[in-house]
């Protein structure tokens, strides 16, 4: 056992590959559930979990995907359980796994309990029926209030809904039923995404066949913008650009990548970032099965960030919370002070209403929130 002062605190994501059906707007490595398959997964993901915890200790688990909830009662108790018997969780850890209502039941649930979930992520995206189908989702709005109502009966006291906005022919009556009907739910928390239309994806193919468009700049901000007046009202605080948690319920495994903290990353197409290298496992199921030895397996893709690109994401990602960025504990973590290194930029969007400095911090306003990926991309 390593002594207890030499262990690093850290995340750990876990990719789960297997979906019922790939949804049209999802550019995310998965693949069609299969039982012998995921088997197969589920030996290989333990012996990278195995070899990635080895002398570190985790404050936050987040199983994502894909979609875990798909995975057997059994799959998911083997998998959850080469997590609690290689991995050393902090006390207070923070146990994430998504889950999408029409594949969750009390089953899984327990199993998740059992093994120490204590948060749920539930992909909703939409209650609309026209819009859920148009994502290809695979769920009703009646099979996501029964999850909901499954999970609380499970005993979870912390429940995230995911929400997707900006979906082409949309209404602003639309988002508002969803926003309503989320709300009404009494999630914890609620993360609200702007639809990226992706190279590849479905939806990509009927905006290029012309079959539906994305919508105009201006109708997304009074969607985000109706996100921001609705939630708050309903006593959610707005603390990072889409996400929304009532009081003491932020998700800590996503502050900690905002804040461009380590995290090992296990599952194919998982991100690993260590000692300012971020690594990417092949995005290949046949071959992440194929891994005897991850002593010796590379990372499909590498890069080693240098001090300057490394302190210049640090900023961007934490100006993502609408805390902003202390600059006194951005100079001592990066060895970089931010006016130094982008004052032209802040100086700029401070002076057009993007941003403001005070109290020793820098933030973006709710006007540069609607803007934020152009500020970022000058940050960058």
């Amino acid at each position: 056992m390593i002594p207890e002062r030499h262990l690093q605190d850290i995340s750990m994501y876990v990719h789960v590959p297997f979906c019922r059906r790939r949804c049209n707007y999802c550019d995310f490595f998965s693949t069609t559930y299969d039982g012998d398959a995921a088997d197969k997964y589920v030996e290989a993901v333990s012996r990278e979990i195995s070899f990635r915890s080895g002398g570190r200790r985790f404050e936050t688990i987040y199983i994502g995907g894909g979609t875990p909830s798909c995975l057997s009662t059994r799959q998911l108790g083997a998998l959850l359980l080469a997590i609690r018997n290689s991995a050393q969780l902090t006390w207070d850890c923070e146990f994430t796994m998504e889950v999408n209502p029409e594949s969750v039941d009390s089953e899984r649930l327990s199993v998740a309990k059992e093994f120490g979930v204590n948060r749920i992520s539930m992909g909703v995206q939409t209650f609309d029926p026209d819009l859920l189908s148009l994502l290809g989702r695979v769920h009703t709005a009646e099979e996501a209030g029964r999850a909901v109502r499954l999970t609380r009966d499970a005993g979870f006291g912390n429940l995230n809904l995911d929400l997707i906005f900006g979906i082409p022919g949309e209404t602003a009556k639309q988002w508002e039923n969803d926003l309503s009907l989320a709300a009404a739910a009494a999630p914890e928390h609620i993360s609200t995404y702007c639809l990226s239309i992706e190279r590849g994806t479905g939806i990509s193919q009927m905006v290029l066949e012309g079959s539906i468009n994305p919508l105009p700049e201006d109708k997304l901000r009074e969607m985000m913008e109706t996100a921001m007046e609705r939630l708050s009202r309903e006593g959610y605080a707005q603390y990072e650009i889409s996400n929304y948690a009532k009081a003491g319920m932020r998700c800590r495994h996503n502050i900690k990548c905002w804040r461009n903290e380590e995290y090992v990353g296990v599952g194919p197409s998982a991100v690993t970032f260590i000692d300012g290298t971020r690594g990417q496992n092949v995005r290949n199921l046949r071959r992440y099965v194929s891994i005897s030895d991850w002593r010796t397996a590379p990372h499909e893709y590498e890069e080693r960030l240098d001090a300057e690109s490394r302190a210049r994401e640090t900023l961007f990602l934490g100006l993502r919370m609408r805390d902003g960025v202390d600059l006194a504990n951005f100079e001592s973590k990066t060895g970089y002070d931010a006016l130094g290194l982008c004052g032209e930029e802040i100086e700029r969007f401070c002076d057009l209403g993007l941003m403001e400095l005070a109290e020793g911090r820098v933030r973006l306003t709710d006007r540069g929130v609607y803007v934020a990926d152009a500020i970022f991309s000058e940050i960058v």
